[in-house]
């Protein structure tokens, strides 16, 4: 039987919405933020998203670890985390997350990957999928999966923020759809994320050719608006212009349906990051 899922991808931008050194101190700084958050954690509620896929996920190195999230530290104000209270005290609403970080960001920032989900996380797992592994190097990168346990069936979910192409993305998709294919669920996967490559071009082309386990594979928010391939999901900066560059990938199999699929976070005023995010509602 089909799951019906509505879920969201959107990069967070490290914390960086805000000016940190404009502050007298970090928490003073956190507790402003609170109002980006907010944000977020209200169009989780409004959309009622299952599965929320993250990235640029960030906890600052100086905070203090205050839980473990299987073998990781997480560190006061995690951003995961922050969301993960922000939906319990304010709407009552519990999920569960999965968060591990690739590299530094401007020196201080752990930036990671992660997944809020609404389902139970039966095993989670992270690995690096780019050929670099030091987290001094902004071009390591690695992906955060889970294994959730929905009414009908087991999800593989996998949350991913890759690298350009000319910085190795050939090699991180490469390893990113052999660690899919090894799945034991039966190839039922959403992967969702900063892909780096804008649509059209020669990395989305490569993996949009590519198959998982001889299936190919849906670019979901063009599937759903075939008239909106080159829409904007970033709004430009020093190392991107502005492109589709976030997908929600899933397989093509016969009865999967994309039901919809919409841009969120576009106006100014309901930015909460230098991306646009995607929801999108499928049935799987």
């Amino acid at each position: 039987m089909a799951e019906h899922l509505k879920i969201m991808t959107l990069n967070l931008h490290t914390y960086q919405e805000l000016n940190s050194e404009s502050f007298s101190s970090l928490d003073d700084f956190f507790k402003a933020y609170v109002e980006v958050n907010e944000k977020i954690a209200d169009i989780i509620k409004e959309k009622e998203l299952d599965i929320i896929f993250l990235q640029e996920a960030a906890q600052h190195k100086d905070m203090p670890v205050v839980v473990k999230n299987g073998d990781i530290n997480i560190k006061k104000y995690n951003v995961i985390l922050e969301l993960q209270k922000l939906l319990k005290e304010k709407y009552k609403l519990d999920y569960n997350f999965i968060w591990d970080w690739s590299h530094y960001g401007w020196d201080v920032w752990e930036e990671g990957i992660g997944i809020l989900t609404r389902f139970d996380i039966k095993k989670m797992q992270s690995c690096y999928v780019s050929g670099k592994e030091d987290k001094k190097d902004i071009f390591s990168r690695k992906v955060v999966k889970g294994v959730l346990s929905l009414p009908e069936k087991d999800l593989d979910v996998y949350s991913a923020h890759l690298n350009w192409w000319e910085k190795g993305f050939k090699e991180d998709i490469d390893n990113l759809f052999k660690w899919i294919e090894e799945s034991d669920t039966g190839s039922n996967f959403v992967l969702a994320g900063d892909f780096n490559n804008a649509a059209g071009e020669t990395g989305y082309n490569y993996f949009m050719g590519k198959t998982i386990n001889g299936e190919k594979v849906i670019d979901v928010d063009f599937k759903a608006n075939s008239d909106n391939f080159t829409r904007a999901t970033i709004r430009g900066d020093v190392f991107n212009s502005t492109q589709r560059i976030d997908y929600i990938i899933t397989g093509d199999k016969k009865d999967t349906k994309v039901i919809k699929s919409e841009c969120i976070f576009a106006s100014d005023e309901d930015r909460v990051s230098d991306h646009m995010g995607i929801v999108a509602q499928i049935e799987i």
